[in-house]
């Protein structure tokens, strides 16, 4: 079955040496086609070392570059991933479907980087499950598989909503233009009829003035 694997670790060593072992994994029963191994580092993610599978070596891979897709969801390449993106894409996703909130992957995905300073993320097909087990069960770590399909199915969600989020920010942008420049017409013709009731008021007073001396005058 294919899967997406986040491991989650307790220190530098075991990070490293599980990574090694993640992706020297290449058997008839389970094989990995990508890994990356990443460090938390102040509210971002910083990736250390990643692996892909050549593909040539197994007929069909699975993913296309699942890994960078994911990544890019949110920074547009593999590198940096801002939290405060994630908070508002994933959070959108979930509210978008009210019935399954408590399942959103990419939501529980998120939750556990947030609270792990090393892990991986890695792509595997496993016919059987303990092979990946075994290789890092006696490093100081935690595995959580979620359903590839499952994965993608959110990630392609994620982007649609990332489209339909820019297209609503950018009819935000433009009626805000709009709402700016009615406002400047509106003030400067209300400036324009201020000068006009002041030039008015000041030719009546002049008026009234020189009525005032053609009285005195007679």
């Amino acid at each position: 079955m294919a899967h997406v694997l986040l491991i989650e670790f307790a220190n530098e060593s075991d990070a490293y040496e599980g990574f090694a072992k993640i992706k020297d994994i290449q058997l008839d029963q389970s094989y990995v086609e990508e890994a990356a191994l990443v460090q938390e580092d102040e509210g971002r993610l910083d990736i250390k070392e990643t692996y892909k599978l050549d593909e040539d070596a197994v007929a069909g891979t699975l993913t296309g570059g699942l890994i960078g897709a994911l990544f890019g969801l949110f920074t547009g390449g593999l590198g940096w991933l801002l939290w405060g993106s994630v908070g508002v894409l994933v959070g959108a996703i979930v509210d978008d479907h009210d019935d399954n909130k408590e399942d959103a992957l990419l939501t529980d995905m998120s939750k556990k980087m947030h609270s792990s300073h090393l892990f991986i993320i890695a792509v595997a097909d496993e016919a059987n499950e303990d092979i990946i087990n075994h290789a890092v069960d006696h490093l100081d770590a935690v595995i959580t598989r979620y359903n590839l399909d499952d994965i993608k199915e959110e990630i392609k969600e994620a982007k649609e909503l990332n489209r339909e989020v820019a297209r609503e920010a950018h009819k935000k942008l433009v009626e805000k233009k709009r709402e700016a420049r009615e406002k400047k017409r509106q003030e400067r013709h209300e400036e324009r009829e201020e000068k006009k009731e002041e030039r008015e008021e000041k030719r009546e007073e002049k008026k009234e003035a020189k009525e005032d001396a053609q009285n005195n005058d007679k």
